[in-house]
């Protein structure tokens, strides 16, 4: 019975390590061109400015603007400066998040400006969709925008 069961694990140990041997011939036969890693899909930012004017500079594509006007509340001048946020493409591996995060940080983004009750303008660049991800996603933002107001 103990031989039976020496046999089984020896087999096994054969087979784990010729599976092992195999998948390391495969990983180094991989193109180093590829893109391996996650950071390649990283390719969208939030700036806290309107970015129109280095836009074309640094490749940076604006997808969606949100703008908070300034605000002057009661008679002690309260007052909040206003603010802008824009969602870019930029070139792929150079940005902080892929394209759920960012939609998740826009909604977030979204939900505080709501609970503060100040006035969110919003500009969504449709035309500069590169794909239907994209797009979808813009149109989401809208809608949030457009059921909150």
């Amino acid at each position: 019975m103990n031989y039976a069961v020496m046999a089984v694990v020896l087999l096994l140990l054969i087979v784990a390590g010729k599976l092992a041997y195999e998948n390391s011939k495969l990983i180094s036969k991989r193109n180093p061109a590829q893109p391996q890693s996650y950071s390649a899909s990283m390719k969208y930012s939030v700036y806290p400015h309107p970015l129109s004017d280095i836009a074309d500079t640094f490749n940076i594509v604006p997808l969606f603007r949100l703008s908070i006007a300034e605000r002057v509340e009661g008679s002690l001048r309260d007052s909040s400066t206003g603010l802008t946020l824009t969602l870019c493409r930029v070139e792929a591996g150079k940005g902080e998040m892929v394209l759920a995060d960012a939609q998740s940080w826009m909604l977030n983004s979204l939900q505080q400006f709501a609970q503060q009750s100040v006035l969110v303008t919003h500009e969504a660049f449709l035309d500069k969709a590169a794909d239907p991800l994209e797009q979808e996603m813009l149109m989401k933002l809208e809608s949030v925008i457009s059921d909150g107001s």
